[in-house]
């Protein structure tokens, strides 16, 4: 199969920064992490896509990613704070 197209699905997140510019991130394992920005959500994703293919062209596909395909339900509102909490993130206090 050497030669063949193979899909490498990576994980990224988006939000904003300070400035309300739309930034995209991707950690690419031990090839480091990845980069993208932009006027829209749209236009983030466009620059890190490209960024991505800049990396896996001069690194090849990091082989040390992992993910997993997981079934969720929605959180009720009042448990969604539990998970940053858990990962040292402080929320809010309990109203228990």
């Amino acid at each position: 199969m050497s030669g063949q197209p193979r899909t490498a699905h990576v994980p990224y997140t988006l939000g904003h920064d300070e400035d309300g510019t739309w930034c995209a991130h991707a950690w690419l394992g031990s090839n480091g992490g990845a980069n993208g920005n932009g006027a829209t959500n749209e236009e983030a994703v466009a620059d890190l896509r490209e960024a991505i293919q800049m990396v896996i062209d001069e690194d090849g596909v990091p082989e040390d990613i992992r993910t997993l395909d997981l079934e969720v339900a929605k959180p009720a509102a009042t448990r969604s704070n539990r998970h940053t909490r858990r990962h040292g993130t402080p929320g809010p206090p309990d109203s228990s």
